[in-house]
């Protein structure tokens, strides 16, 4: 498992949160909204920390397709 960014930690720890208080992972649009990115930006550190072991994503074409691998 590889450290991550700050800026992959904020949005790491957004997608726990969400999940933990919504019941399901946020959208690429509501990351980048939370993290004060852009979406393009949003969904590159959403694969980042899925290829560092931290997320996975099922169907790539889902919406909220996202799911914690590594809970810190």
């Amino acid at each position: 498992m590889r450290w991550m960014t700050q800026e992959q930690e904020k949005v790491y720890r957004f997608i726990v949160a969400q999940i933990d208080s919504e019941g399901f992972p946020p959208t690429i649009q509501e990351i980048a909204e939370a993290t004060a990115a852009k979406p393009s930006l949003a969904h590159r550190r959403v694969v980042a920390l899925e290829k560092k072991g931290y997320l996975a994503r099922e169907g790539h074409r889902a919406t909220r397709n996202i799911r914690i691998k590594i809970r810190l």
